[in-house]
């Protein structure tokens, strides 16, 4: 369940961080939801390289729980 879980959040952070540079600040909320076989993990926030070029962001990763 532990795999299942860095597995979804890797793949959410890696929505979320695709195209951004090493000095982008994040402000993220994340939500991680579970069921029988799977498992979820929502990013959502902010990114910006200074407080006037926030740009907003979402990301989602899901994972089968064998």
């Amino acid at each position: 369940q532990v795999h299942a879980i860095v597995h979804a959040g890797l793949d959410a952070l890696k929505g979320i961080i695709s195209d951004l540079g090493t000095d982008t600040s994040l402000k993220l909320k994340v939500a991680i939801v579970r069921d029988k076989h799977w498992v979820a993990v929502a990013l959502y926030g902010d990114s910006a390289y200074s407080s006037y070029t926030n740009h907003e962001r979402a990301s989602l990763g899901v994972m089968h729980i064998g």
